[in-house]
C-alpha cells in the first residue's frame, strides 16, 4: 500500500475509534510526565492515556526511542514534554544544547504527523533554583548565562516549535508559576497535587485538539 494512502487510512481509523469513545494519547517525556499525569488525564477525559515517560530523558533520549515507545500504539495524539533534562548543562551525560533540543522538538513533531497523529507541546515546568543547586554544580549554568536564563531558552524554543508547527502549546512554565503548590520539595518534581495540576493544564488542551462529546469534557 502506498504511504500516503497507508498514513490516510491509519488517520481514518484512529478518527472512527475516537468517535466510538475512547481516543489514544500517549504521553511522552521524562519523569515529570513518568510520575502519574497521565492516569490523571485518563480520569479527566474518557480517554486511553498510555505512559512513554522515562526518568532522566532528555529530547535527545526521547527522539531515539519515539518510534518503539509511541508510535507502535498508533496514538491520535502525542503529548510532548521534554527540556528539564536537556538544560542540565553540568551533566555531559544528559545535556541537549537549546538549538538542538528545539531541532529535536522539531523531529518529534514531524514524525508525529507524517504518523497522522496530532500534538500538543508542553514547555518545562518551573524549577526551585535554591533546592535545584544543593544537588547540582551552579557554575556550568552560570557559564551560560545564568540559571534562570537558560530556562528560559528552552522554554523559548519549545514556543517557537509550538508557533512553527502550529501545535497548542501548554505553557507550563507560566501556568504553574502560579500555582506554586505543584511542586514537591525536590524542587523540580510534582507533588501529588501537581501531578493533577499538570493533568488538568493538559486536559484542555487534548479536548481542544481531539474534541467531542465522546472524550468527556475537560475542566474549566
Amino acid at each position: 500500500m502506498p504511504k500516503a494512502r497507508c498514513q490516510k487510512t491509519k488517520a481514518l481509523h484512529r478518527t472512527a475509534a475516537a468517535q466510538a469513545g475512547r481516543a489514544k494519547v500517549v504521553c511522552f517525556g521524562d519523569s515529570i510526565t513518568n510520575r502519574g499525569y497521565f492516569k490523571v488525564l485518563e480520569e479527566l477525559l474518557d480517554i486511553e492515556s498510555i505512559n512513554a515517560g522515562k526518568g532522566g530523558h532528555s529530547s535527545a533520549m526521547g527522539l531515539r526511542r519515539l518510534q518503539s515507545d509511541v508510535m507502535v500504539h498508533d496514538p491520535d495524539l502525542v503529548v510532548v514534554m521534554f527540556g528539564t533534562n536537556d538544560l542540565r548543562a553540568d551533566s555531559e551525560r544528559v545535556f541537549v544544547p537549546v538549538d538542538k533540543y528545539k531541532e529535536n522538538l522539531q523531529a518529534i513533531m514531524t514524525s508525529c504527523r507524517e504518523h497522522g497523529s496530532k500534538v500538543v507541546l508542553c514547555t518545562l515546568p518551573p524549577i526551585n533554583e535554591q533546592k535545584f543547586f544543593t544537588r547540582h554544580e551552579r557554575e556550568p549554568f552560570a557559564a551560560l548565562g545564568g540559571f534562570s536564563s537558560v530556562v528560559q531558552r528552552y522554554c523559548n524554543a519549545a514556543r517557537e516549535v509550538a508557533s512553527e508547527h502550529d501545535v497548542p502549546l501548554v505553557d507550563l512554565n507560566r501556568l504553574l508559576a502560579k500555582q506554586p503548590e505543584w511542586l514537591s520539595q525536590d524542587g523540580v518534581h510534582p507533588s501529588e497535587t501537581g501531578t493533577r495540576l499538570i493533568a488538568e493544564h493538559i486536559a484542555k488542551a487534548v479536548q481542544a485538539v481531539i474534541g467531542g462529546e465522546s472524550i468527556g469534557t475537560a475542566p474549566q
